[in-house]
């Protein structure tokens, strides 16, 4: 930058008023390199005694600014100024992006761990070119000012699973790949199934174990869809879409695609309709809708799967096309209709950002066509793509790491994510001011849909599935009401898609005191398991609501679970990741520690 725009950009930076410390480093360090350029303009023509004085003193002043951006944090370039926004795409890496993509989610979504030389990850990463977006967490609202908080439902488990394949290969994750929500729906709360219709709604509330004082309390909500068994279902006709770019011979992840596929087609019944196609380059039909019934060519399709060696294009726009057009010509209204994705989400050709794909594919899809997005695979992955795929197609979003959790999703899971039970699910909770002085709702950041009167598109539930919500709330001092708030629950119901003159129904329910425990060892195991998994999501990406927790604080809570719940596997693995992330964190601490 020349000497005039810099004069000019710290003109008109001196102009507004400066609001966060990084602005402030900005301004002086600007006015730091404006004064130098002066000086060194003005000591041109002056003896050599007074050059040596004003060097001198030019020292000093970037010394200073150095000390000011070291106390500060990392300043972004002046390009701020000038219609830009910093971005990182890489650790600490920031780059200049265009105001005007920002609408469009660029200033959050970044990379972790660049790649540099082919698969050799930058800055120490663990995996090279992974890619999420991070969300700024919700805030604590007081009632007097907003007393609504309305959320669209999430049952999406991607998450969790990532985080787990980072602690188990020995590292700890980036804090924007957590997302609380999708730890909290992974486990089991031991929610019974709605006796008719649905759903069945739970509300339990205690102190909080993790609360900044004894004033804090947790609220859990929970939903539960009811259940279908195996062969209640209605018959599938799916269309399922292979990434087949040479990215997915990394890892041999198309081999873990045909085990899951195959694990799938053991699931699914011979009225079952299945079709595959492959993209890469381009996109091709392998497989031309085929009952299941004729089991060998789905088979032979499946393991005819491949990546294109030496082929680096990877269009997913033409995947999804055709694999909806597809899905629209399968289309029966009495059916299961869905497409299911099966990549690593790193699409470089065509649209290859979820808002440009949902316009030019998925936004005039038929309604009832909806869409798992399954990941795999690690280094050179998308996670951001595919949990907004999801997001924005009704559909749900989940990530294989290991063959366990293949059969988790195929085989133990699979009514509930092939069968939608609710369709467009908004959760509302409005607390009574005169009670609830306070109150931040734990995750679901990328699913808020704002106050009483919160737009936009709400979340899908499967048959049998749950979703588990937390709210951390301050009661009112000297508050004697017995009414906490209403819980409402707006859905479509899938089956019958009824609507009441252009209005879905509702299921309210009260939140009184008396749902509130004295003791938070006294709560049920499932409301302490949900505490301590958010409790260990929040460390994970460095909450500033959990400053003041350690990994060794979850410990004791999550074992005194599993004495309760011996059975649970999926506790056992949580108490094994919790102490891996200790031990983890441990070692980090003890390494950078100075020596004696």
């Amino acid at each position: 930058m020349n000497e005039d725009k810099l004069l000019k950009a710290v003109k008109g930076a001196t102009s507004v008023e400066v609001s966060s410390r990084t602005d402030d480093a900005v301004l002086k360090a600007a006015r730091g390199k404006a004064a130098e350029m002066r000086a060194a303009r003005a000591v041109r023509h002056r003896r050599p005694i007074i050059k040596i004085a004003a060097v001198a003193a030019i020292l000093l002043l970037t010394c200073g600014a150095t000390l000011i951006v070291a106390a500060t944090g990392w300043v972004p370039p002046l390009t701020h100024f000038f219609g830009f926004s910093p971005v990182s795409v890489g650790p600490g890496e920031p780059v200049a992006v265009p105001l005007e993509k920002r609408q469009h989610g660029w200033e959050s979504a970044t990379t972790s761990g660049g790649e540099i030389g082919g698969d050799v990850p930058a800055n120490d990463e663990p995996y090279p070119m992974m890619f999420f977006r991070s969300y700024n967490e919700n805030p604590s609202i007081d009632t007097e000012d907003q007393h609504v908080s309305t959320f669209a439902a999430d049952v999406d488990t991607g998450s969790y699973t990532i985080i787990r394949k980072y602690l188990n290969d020995g590292h700890l994750p980036p804090e924007k790949a957590v997302r609380t929500e999708e730890f909290l729906n992974y486990f089991d709360y031991g929610y019974k199934p709605p006796e008719r219709g649905g759903p069945a709604i739970y509300i339990e509330g205690a102190p909080s174990k993790f609360g900044p004082n004894e004033n804090y309390y947790l609220l859990k909500i929970g939903v539960k869809a009811k259940e279908i068994s195996p062969e209640k279902r209605k018959d599938a006709n799916l269309v399922i879409l292979v990434d087949v770019s040479a990215s997915m011979g990394k890892g041999d992840r198309i081999g873990m695609v045909r085990k899951s596929l195959r694990m799938l087609l053991d699931s699914l019944r011979p009225e079952d309709k299945v079709a595959i196609i492959a993209f890469g380059e381009g996109s091709d039909t392998v497989l031309k809708p085929t009952p299941v019934k004729e089991k060998d060519a789905i088979i032979h399709a499946v393991e005819s799967l491949a990546p294109q060696n030496g082929v680096d294009t990877t269009n997913l726009e033409a995947g999804l096309g055709l694999a909806y057009q597809l899905a629209d010509k399968m289309f029966d209204e009495e059916k299961i209709n869905r497409v299911i994705l099966c990549a690593d989400g790193v699409a470089n050709t065509g649209a290859t950002g979820p808002m440009s794909l949902h316009a030019k594919v998925l936004q005039d899809t038929r309604k009832g066509i909806y869409l798992s997005a399954i990941g795999f695979g690690i280094g050179n992955y998308n996670d951001y793509l595919m949990e907004q795929l999801a997001d924005n197609a009704d559909g749900n979003y989940a990530y294989i790491d290991t063959i366990e959790e293949a059969k988790r999703i195929f085989v133990d899971n699979l009514v509930g994510m092939l069968q939608v039970d609710m369709r467009d699910v908004r959760s509302q909770v409005d607390f009574n001011p005169a009670v609830v002085k306070s109150y931040r709702l734990i995750g679901y950041e990328n699913r808020a849909l704002g106050g009483e009167n919160g737009g936009g598109d709400g979340g899908e539930i499967g048959a049998g599935q749950s979703m588990t919500a937390l709210y951390e709330i301050r009661f009112r001092k000297g508050a004697d009401a017995d009414l906490v708030g209403t819980l409402s629950i707006t859905e479509t119901n899938a089956e019958t898609s009824r609507e009441i003159e252009g209005m879905t129904p509702t299921i309210d329910s009260f939140i009184w005191r008396k749902d509130f425990g004295d003791s938070f060892e006294k709560a049920s195991p499932g409301f302490r398991l949900a505490a301590g998994v958010a409790e260990f999501a929040e460390i994970l990406k460095k909450s500033y609501w959990a400053q003041k927790s350690k990994f060794s604080d979850v410990l004791p809570v999550i074992k005194d679970v599993l004495k309760e719940r011996p059975d649970d596997a999926a506790v056992t693995e949580l108490l094994s990741l919790i102490a891996k992330a200790n031990k983890i964190q441990q070692e980090k601490q003890n390494s950078t520690e100075p020596q004696e």
